[in-house]
């Protein structure tokens, strides 16, 4: 298997907050990151997949097919957006749940020749989250 890793940058922005906390809780639990106004970052996304490299098949994956991801895929849940909104009520944006999310994005676009490895995503110069689904075979092919 050969791996590849592409990668995006994006500018968003979210507030730290859980629904099923009150105000005084979620600032207590998240601090400044739970102000009402927001803030945001410039999100790094590190997506890897795997596929058999053969002479027929001699890349993991098309470029074509890389920037129909990010472009297509990624760019409108994330380019300039408030990823609370974007992925629906309950969601708490944490760096953790950002990954898993970004990988069902991703994973909906893909069938069994290439498999989704991981998703980082790079929230700060201190701060990175990684995905993995280890526990279920994840082996799906890019609709090309």
């Amino acid at each position: 298997m050969t791996h590849l890793t592409f990668v995006s940058e994006f500018n968003s922005y979210h507030r730290m907050r859980s629904e099923a906390l009150d105000d005084a809780e979620n600032t207590r639990i998240f601090g400044k990151c739970a102000n009402p106004s927001g803030h945001g970052h410039r999100y790094r996304i590190e997506v890897t997949l795997a596929a058999k490299v053969t002479e027929k098949r001699p890349y993991v994956l098309p470029r074509t097919e890389i920037s129909r991801l990010v472009e297509e895929i990624l760019a409108p849940k994330l380019r300039h957006r408030n990823v609370d909104e974007v992925f629906g009520p309950g969601f708490v944006s944490s760096g953790e749940n950002l990954a898993k999310a970004i990988w069902n994005l991703i994973e909906t676009e893909l069938t069994t020749e290439v498999s989704l490895i991981s998703v980082k995503v790079v929230e700060t110069r201190k701060n990175a989250f990684v995905y993995r689904e280890e526990s279920k075979n994840s082996s799906r092919q890019l609709l090309i």
